[in-house]
């Protein structure tokens, strides 16, 4: 009778503890993913790019100029040159967007956007484990995942690493559901959650071949193929993805050097090279995951094994793709095969979905679990974050003194310079003119398909005299180092037609924590005598997709 008695309580209490862990680990997550998310100073290569493409989709859903779409997206990149969009997909800068709509332009604005895709990513990844596991063992690899270092300083920054990551794990949870259920619904959330995830990121391909390796190695694979749902649901994704295959083939140089490679790069023995097969497992276990995490893996895998526990292969096939795919594309960037983390965290928390519930093992499983998810929390924190101060501050500068429409900013970092006179003028009233467009331009940075436009003073005055901005704005050492950036810097210091109105010492860390931004300061000139500016046509030469936008420039002679 008390066993009776007692059974109601029992039920009770079990979705009040899940509920608690869930919260928890959401708390975790805002821990982790939200650092500093008011410090307006953080910053990474390409997030300012991802950044300003989110502004880009407000002010369309603002302006909606539907009628001529492409002409505004040419005078928008004109007035502010630091977009992405093309090169880059859509769906997180748009995401970003309304979240810019609704809150304003803020970078924590588009940090809780980011943050949104984590939240649905970990919720859905608990899921899946839930499913296959039980409760408290989707906790435990959900507690690894979002305090795995690596990812967690993805939120920290605007890149497509966690936006992608957390689409790739809403795919994973409605393949799983229909593999195991058969539903058409299943299927068709499939579909489009991929489809979602490719227009994350380009690097989403990965989960095509992971679905067909994992039905391939769960002997099902000819079993779907005779479906025609099947067939429909594939033709109807193809469709879907077919925009993003034109642009992505449009900008096919680029692409394809970064993927396939070029020349020596992209032959069979290239791919086959000893550093290149272990690159991959060296990034494993040098970034990817922290030596707990892996061991518990490691433990994992084999404690499946030895138990031929099947639900071990929907883990093993994606680190099989992540795999085969990554260490065959060219660019080996650490953050391509971030896919493959989520699997190692579900490895690492099965040691707890085999051991029995109410025994010492799985108790000291769990209490282990929690101190690896304790001991990377503190890894987290003790990861500095990438910050670079005073561009914030020489766009305000530049807003509230200047009459010009027009402002020249020459330096590194100008993506985020440009995101500044954007977010600080809420009206739209300037334009930012590149140096690294005007006077040389560049595919990617460094030298790749590398065009010179102006090299001389002379031309440098012609070029500033025709578009008139009052104020130029230049980091003090040419990070770019091409020599027509030189002879800018070495002219505005002896004309006497420029006067420094304004230094901004820039504070990269101790140590520098944005080496080509450390002991640099922001040069603010103003062009004095400045003669009424003749305007005309802007062109910015883009050698990525090799074509020159022509926008024209007029009644530009004050603000």
């Amino acid at each position: 009778m008390n066993r009776a008695s007692n059974e109601p309580r029992m039920m009770s209490q079990r979705p009040l503890a899940e509920l608690a862990i869930i919260a928890g680990l959401v708390a975790i997550a805002a821990l982790t993913f939200l650092r500093q998310i008011f410090n307006d100073a953080l910053g990474y290569p390409d997030a300012d790019r991802i950044l300003m493409d989110g502004v880009f989709f407000r002010d369309f859903l603002v302006d909606l100029p539907l009628l001529e779409p492409y002409d505004y997206i040419i005078n928008y990149f004109g007035q502010y040159p630091a977009l992405s969009l093309g090169y880059r997909p859509p769906f997180f800068p748009f995401v970003e967007g309304l979240f810019n709509l609704v809150t304003g332009v803020e970078i924590w604005s588009s940090r809780l956007a980011l943050f949104s895709f984590a939240l649905a990513g970990s919720a859905t990844f608990y899921l899946l484990l839930r499913r296959t596991f039980d409760w408290l063992t989707a906790a435990v690899a959900t507690l690894f995942l979002v305090t795995t270092p690596f990812v967690a300083q993805y939120g920290w920054y605007t890149m497509a690493e966690v936006p992608v990551l957390s689409m790739a794990l809403v795919t994973l949870y409605f393949f799983q559901r229909y593999m195991s259920g058969g539903t058409t619904l299943d299927l068709a959330l499939t579909a489009a959650a991929l489809v979602l995830a490719l227009y994350t990121k380009q690097t989403a391909m990965v989960l095509a071949l992971w679905m067909v390796l994992y039905t391939l190695g769960s002997l099902r694979l000819l079993e779907q193929l005779r479906q025609r749902r099947v067939w429909v649901t594939v033709i109807l994704a193809i469709v879907a993805v077919l925009p993003l295959v034109a642009v992505t083939l449009w900008m096919s140089d680029q692409h394809m050097a970064q993927s396939v490679g070029v020349g020596k790069a992209a032959t069979v023995q290239a791919k086959l090279q000893t550093d290149r097969l272990l690159a991959l497992p060296e990034h494993l276990y040098k970034l990817h995951l922290t030596p707990p995490v892996l061991a518990l893996a490691l433990l994992g895998a084999l404690w499946a094994l030895v138990r031929r526990d099947r639900r071990l292969w929907l883990w093993l096939s994606l680190i099989l793709a992540v795999y085969l795919l990554f260490t065959y594309i060219a660019n080996q960037n650490s953050r391509y095969p971030i896919f493959w983390i989520p699997a190692f965290c579900a490895l690492a928390a099965m040691p707890v979905g085999f051991a029995r519930p109410g025994t010492r093992l799985r108790t000291a499983l769990v209490v282990i679990a929690a101190l690896v998810g304790g001991y990377q929390v503190w890894q987290v924190y003790a990861k500095a974050p990438k910050f670079a101060t005073g561009y914030d501050e020489a766009a305000a500068y530049v807003l509230a003194h200047s009459e010009s429409p027009t402002v020249f900013f020459d330096g590194y970092n100008n993506g985020y310079f440009t995101y500044f006179m954007r977010a600080q003028d809420p009206q739209r009233s300037m334009w930012v003119l590149r140096g690294d467009k005007l006077l040389t331009s560049t595919s990617i940075g460094g030298r790749n398909k590398l065009e010179v436009h102006i090299e001389d003073a002379e031309g440098i005055d012609q070029l500033l005299d025709r578009f008139g901005p009052q104020f130029i704005v230049v980091e003090s050492r040419n990070t770019i180092k091409l020599p027509a950036h030189d002879v800018l810097r070495e002219h505005l210091k002896a004309s006497d037609d420029y006067q420094l109105r304004k230094t901004i010492p820039v504070d990269t860390g101790e140590p520098s924590t944005r080496q080509p931004l450390d002991d640099l300061d922001l040069l603010v000139y103003e062009h004095v005598n400045r003669p009424q500016p003749t305007g005309g046509v802007l062109e910015l030469r883009l050698p990525v997709v090799g074509q020159t936008l022509q926008i024209p420039l007029r009644d530009i002679g004050s603000r």
